[in-house]
């Protein structure tokens, strides 16, 4: 039987007392010492990582009326501790951690330039052509090309996906590159296959992108 995550029973500090918005000298060099660990771009890795943090709005203090938070003890909803214990879990950065954590994940499921003229066996130039030509799909994290590994396949002569430029001209042009990849990378009910299926895979199984193609017209707008 599961055991229950009592986490948030946990008592905590006063946030004055529990953190402080300054990350110590010796912390911020434990973080450049994991990261150069890693073995891979340590500094293109930290620069991802301060554009993300500079992406996010700052951690305010709850807004939380009093009302509001009578009505969620008294309705049963949370323990007046368990409240206490996520609005300080909010006050710490729990909120800012998980927007960072979809952001890395977002720089893991793409491949760098070099990486992409490694697989491609391009040069940079045409590589840049490409995108620029809409060839190839492609956005920056801290100032450098990454481009999402769904847009890949083999054993296709080329590499790259069945239909790609048909499929990078009818994405929505205010679709932001998270949209994008959320919507690539989620089986979409429309699309199916032996079952709700993801796009890609769906234009491989079935050679069909005008159904892709009608999806992306349904759902650009919202």
């Amino acid at each position: 039987m599961p055991t229950p995550d009592t986490s948030n029973d946990v008592p905590h500090p006063p946030a004055s007392a529990a953190y402080s918005p300054c990350a110590s000298d010796e912390s911020v060099r434990e973080l450049a010492d994991a990261v150069a660990h890693l073995g891979g771009d340590g500094q293109y890795m930290v620069d991802a990582l301060i554009e993300m943090v500079l992406s996010l709005r700052p951690i305010t203090k709850s807004t939380m009326s009093a009302d509001q938070r009578g009505f969620l003890i008294e309705s049963g909803t949370l323990s007046e501790e368990r409240l206490a214990a996520a609005e300080a879990k909010a006050e710490r950065g729990s909120l800012a951690l998980k927007g960072i954590e979809s952001g890395l994940s977002m720089v893991v499921r793409t491949a760098s330039l070099e990486a992409t003229c490694a697989y491609l066996d391009w040069d940079e130039s045409t590589v840049r052509s490409a995108v620029s030509e809409g060839r190839l799909y492609a956005f920056e994290i801290a100032g450098r090309p990454r481009f999402p590994t769904w847009q890949f396949h083999r054993p296709a002569p080329d590499g790259l996906l069945p239909h790609l430029s048909d499929l990078i001209a009818a994405l929505p042009p205010h679709w932001v590159p998270q949209v994008v990849s959320g919507f690539m990378e989620t089986s979409q009910p429309t699309l199916v296959s032996t079952g709700p299926t993801r796009p890609a895979e769906f234009i491989l199984r079935t050679g069909n992108f005008d159904v892709v193609r009608a999806v992306l017209e349904s759902v650009g707008g919202f």
